[in-house]
């Protein structure tokens, strides 16, 4: 992944963390690199710049928008690209889990403190699998949810490393289409095999 050419918003509320992140991102080879406080000063940024990387702390300061809002906010307004790739970051050694919500759920979540060789791989496979679905995010950012299904029904057709991630949007089109029974078809080769935590 060449990050020369990528736009790259910061948003962190401790300062100390977001100069060391701006400074991770540039030796990484990013020179576009905007860096925010808060979540509400990001998305105002977001009315006028389209970013290809966004990386947000999850706790943004009390009484603030935190990383899950954040992003939710972006995909629904339509603030990013649907190929954007939105990272979080927190101190918080439990991880998560987001279920549910395409729009609320980040493209990877990585615990502090985090090497410049564990950002720079999520990242790039974030992207790289971003771009794989590329068409199935922009049908669902447009609203398109059945042409999004057809395009990952073919997607699936054809042997890929992101069948997994494929397979969870399809459930959840499937899903929001009201259509269990599709859904329920693509989940039924789990039950038996090893747990997956988006399939349970």
């Amino acid at each position: 992944m060449n990050f020369a050419n990528k736009q790259v918003l910061i948003v962190e509320d401790q300062r100390p963390f977001l100069l060391l992140l701006r400074g991770l991102m540039h030796s990484m080879g990013a020179t576009d690199i905007v860096t925010k406080s808060s979540a509400e000063k990001a998305i105002s940024i977001c009315r006028k710049q389209k970013f290809d990387v966004v990386v947000s702390d999850l706790h943004l300061g009390s009484d603030r928008k935190n990383g899950f809002e954040f992003v939710e906010e972006l995909r629904v307004r339509r603030l990013i690209k649907p190929t954007t790739v939105f990272i979080l970051i927190s101190a918080d050694s439990a991880r998560p889990v987001v279920l549910g919500s395409i729009e609320r759920r980040p493209d990877d979540y990585l615990i502090k403190p985090f090497s410049q060789v564990q950002l720079k791989s999520r990242i790039s496979r974030a992207w790289s699998k971003r771009q794989y679905l590329g068409d199935v995010y922009r049908e669902i950012a447009n609203d398109n949810l059945n042409t999004a299904v057809d395009i990952c029904e073919d997607l699936l057709a054809s042997p890929s490393p992101y069948r997994g991630s494929c397979e969870q949007l399809l459930v959840e089109l499937y899903w929001q289409l009201e259509q269990p029974d599709k859904a329920l078809d693509v989940l039924t080769p789990y039950l038996d095999g090893k747990p997956i935590m988006w399939a349970r």
